[in-house]
């Protein structure tokens, strides 16, 4: 995962490798575990809801994002993008298979997501797509408001 968020993301903090920034993310082990506990609810719900569109997912973030316990990309669609892969390497580490509710086209960069669209569908790549042109078009606060 070190690699890909430092060849995937914009730097997050000057002069600190995103590896390192994300590393320590993942090692909150409290943040962790209910960000797991959230992932494995929406999973089990089958609401067939999006990850974002839960508001309780993104207030967690919210919260230790606002208290500076956490980093998060400045770039809206960076942010989005960045937060489904904690997701991701978090259940990962809690032996969590989110792949119902995490995929590849939720933080992969705009120009690799064409490739899922067979696997996935063009509604679901299509979703992803509009949500991140909303936030860059928009910005964060926009989108969801409160942050």
């Amino acid at each position: 995962m070190d690699s890909a968020v430092n060849s995937l993301f914009s730097e997050v903090l000057p002069g600190k490798k995103n590896s390192e920034v994300f590393n320590e993310t993942c090692d909150i082990d409290c943040l962790r575990e209910e960000v797991v506990a959230r992932l494995a609810k929406i999973e089990e719900d089958d609401s067939c809801q999006y990850w974002w569109q839960d508001k309780q997912l993104r207030n967690i973030f919210e919260s230790v994002y606002k208290s500076g316990c956490i980093l998060l990309p400045r770039d809206a669609v960076e942010r989005l993008r960045w937060i489904a892969i904690l997701c991701l390497q978090m259940s990962k580490i809690e032996g969590f298979s989110c792949g119902n509710v995490i995929i590849p086209p939720d933080f992969l960069p705009d120009d690799m997501m064409e490739m899922w669209v067979d696997v996935y569908g063009l509604d679901v790549v299509g979703q992803i797509a509009m949500i991140r042109m909303d936030l860059a078009k928009q910005g964060w606060e926009a989108i969801f408001p409160g942050w």
